[in-house]
């Protein structure tokens, strides 16, 4: 502050209140240092896009499956620049259904394809990108790499085929009991020898009880046991009444950590042997009393 001769006889202060700046400056700190906590750490791919689904940041782990070395090098490409026609064209329309309607896509099982190398397999998570206004500037998503188990369900798939046309194509009744003795899988042959179907029944339900009650003694032998019980001569009734004999086997199940869960058996059908054996035993006797 100026005298009128020109002196400087003090100062004046003109202050602004800029907590709520500072606040603002701290709180947006924060949010980038988490952000970045996120994308460089999380095993997930993460991604940003604009309205032509051009990438715009994606994080470090997308960055590596892409092969890059940086994420700043995906900027301005699309998925056709990583992925074969197939996947990005589908990618591409997933997006556009997004920017339209503004609806996510929720754990989108997606199969990527590569042209220098195998398929992957992803659970894919993707919403609209908004500006503060609320307007739709482009889309972003999380993607989860679920190729593993994919292969083991495929896995699982082929053996459950496999084992399903052997059970259906042997003559053999074969059939799995959980350990109160429930059928949870027969075979066709099985299905047609009682003429019904058998899941969650028991051998109560289509069997004489004098011989349910020995089927039920076995099972809970091999059971209680963990042994096996092999080609044990069974008799039974089928679907007409008739009686028939097999030749039984019957083996615990056991889940990962050893326990008895239940059993499988396959019994082969004896009887045409068995009138056989007691034909030869007649004629024998007949001969004999000659």
């Amino acid at each position: 502050i100026y005298s009128e001769s020109g002196e400087i006889i003090g100062i004046q202060l003109m202050m602004w209140d800029i907590t709520r700046r500072k606040n603002t400056e701290a709180a947006f700190e924060q949010e980038s240092a988490l952000m970045h906590a996120l994308l460089s750490n999380i095993p997930d791919s993460i991604y940003f896009k604009d309205r032509e689904s051009r990438f715009i940041r994606i994080n470090k782990s997308m960055a590596e499956k892409f092969n890059l070395a940086s994420p700043e090098e995906s900027l301005g490409k699309t998925d056709h620049d990583f992925f074969t026609a197939e996947h990005a064209e589908q990618a591409r329309k997933d997006e556009l259904r997004i920017l339209e309607t503004g609806e996510p896509l929720v754990s989108l099982i997606e199969c990527e394809t590569w042209a220098d190398r195998q398929d992957t397999w992803c659970s894919t998570t993707k919403m609209p990108l908004r500006d503060i206004q609320g307007n739709i500037i482009g889309t972003f998503g999380i993607s989860r790499d679920i190729t593993s188990l994919i292969q083991t369900e495929q896995a699982l798939e082929r053996e459950r085929d496999l084992s399903q046309a052997l059970m259906n194509g042997l003559p053999d009744v074969i059939f799995y009991k959980d350990r109160q003795g429930h059928f949870t899988m027969g075979n066709q042959a099985l299905a047609e020898y009682f003429g019904l179907e058998l899941i969650g029944k028991t051998d109560y339900d289509f069997t004489p009880p004098e011989l349910a009650a020995c089927f039920e003694e076995d099972d809970k032998r091999v059971m209680r046991s963990g042994d096996k019980l092999i080609a044990r001569e069974e008799v039974n009734e089928d679907s007409h009444g008739n009686v028939t004999y097999f030749l039984t086997t019957k083996v615990p199940i056991r889940n990962s950590d050893g326990e008895v869960t239940g059993l499988v058996g396959i019994g082969r059908d004896i009887t045409s042997l068995k009138m056989a054996q007691r034909e030869l035993t007649i004629a024998r006797d007949q001969a004999d009393a000659a």
